[in-house]
């Protein structure tokens, strides 16, 4: 689970990578290119690590506002369609020309974004099922 403490360790690394980054790309130890898709292959990877924590955050049955079965399927799912869209945003930066892999990246991340959406709005709005009948 991803707390104040770690998610500001994880800010703070970020900083020092793309600060880092910025400073090689001066001293012209590294091509601004190579700067881009490091801070691409970083940015997947957090979202990897915060989408791994998606379904592990659990809140007391006390204060949820609906079924905790639908709400932890809903949050594993979430948690792996992200997790595969980090997964893919950091490999489209680190294997393509970095023109397409601006636009694969973005891509994969919308249409995980755009899945759980769907998945959220099913969950909310379709009909709960009827008692089957027992004869």
């Amino acid at each position: 689970m991803m707390t104040i403490r770690s998610s500001l360790l994880l800010a703070a690394a970020i900083l020092a990578i793309a600060f880092s980054l910025k400073l090689a790309v001066g001293a012209d130890l590294i091509e601004p290119g190579a700067q881009k898709r490091a801070v691409g292959v970083v940015m997947g990877i957090v979202l990897v690590l915060y989408s791994n924590a998606v379904p592990k955050t659990l809140e007391p049955l006390s204060v949820q506002r609906c079924e905790p079965s639908k709400k932890q399927a809903l949050q594993r799912f979430t948690g792996w369609t992200l997790v595969i869209a980090g997964v893919g945003y950091a490999l489209a930066w680190l294997f393509l020309p970095l023109d397409l892999a601006r636009v694969v990246a973005m891509t994969t991340v919308a249409i995980g974004v755009f899945l759980v959406l769907a998945r959220l709005g099913w969950t909310i709005f379709r009909r709960p099922s009827q008692p089957t009948a027992h004869s």
